[in-house]
């Protein structure tokens, strides 16, 4: 989990800085980690986050 949140810290941190690439790059890991562990409500948020719709 602490690696989710890292992600998302950098995603953040990134977005400020270095812009969408990077953004998206810990974006979809945060995503990739939320969804092993099953915390639909934060794979909710960065799915919103990186614009995806939900199927």
């Amino acid at each position: 989990m602490n690696i989710a949140e890292t992600s998302l810290e950098l995603a953040a941190l990134y977005n400020d800085v270095d812009g969408n690439k990077s953004k998206k790059t810990y974006l979809n890991k945060a995503l990739s980690f939320y969804k092993h562990i099953n915390a639909s409500q934060k794979v909710n948020e960065i799915e919103a986050q990186l614009g995806m719709v939900a199927a």
